[in-house]
């Protein structure tokens, strides 16, 4: 992670059914990089990267709080990462 880059966890409560189809909205969100499907009290937590917190809001709310099935949005900024994937 660059000095530069902000990273944030986004927990998504889903309508029931609607999972896939608020997938496949991350998918096409050049930030999200990452989606998965979880269990437990959440459906999804999705991990998106932006160039500052000002883009990160935007996406966030201009993006992701317009996705149709969504019914929660918990945004979790990343302050401290040391452990990178494959190391």
């Amino acid at each position: 992670m660059s000095s530069t880059e902000v990273r944030a966890y986004l927990i998504l409560e889903v309508e029931a059914g609607c999972v896939k189809d608020v997938l496949a909205a991350l998918k096409k969100i050049k930030a999200c990089v990452k989606a998965a499907v979880v269990t437990g009290p959440f459906d999804i937590i999705a991990t998106i990267h932006a160039s500052s917190l000002k883009e990160l809001g935007d996406i966030v709310t201009e993006k992701v709080h317009g996705i149709e099935g969504i019914v929660h949005a918990t945004t979790c900024v990343v302050t401290n990462c040391n452990c990178e994937e494959g190391k």
